[in-house]
């Protein structure tokens, strides 16, 4: 387990109940993946702080949501 993983698990306990079809491993690819956006984001900004944030949350959604489940 990564600490990302073992984050996502700490913060997110749950996460099982929300997404009972994806399994651990693409779970933990997801987070990694949105996580890495974000700090590229804060190394190298191309938009407001807000606009950034509202296009993570918005690919977070898609990836969390698949077909607009949110």
């Amino acid at each position: 387990m990564t600490m990302l993983d073992a984050y996502a698990v700490e913060a997110w306990p749950d996460v099982d109940e929300v997404w009972p079809d994806v399994d651990e491993g693409s779970r933990g690819l997801a987070v990694e993946t949105i996580v890495r956006l974000a700090v590229g984001h804060i190394v190298q900004p191309v938009a407001s702080p807000e606009e950034s944030a509202r296009r993570i949350a918005a690919i977070t959604a898609r990836i969390a949501y698949p077909g607009g489940r949110a």
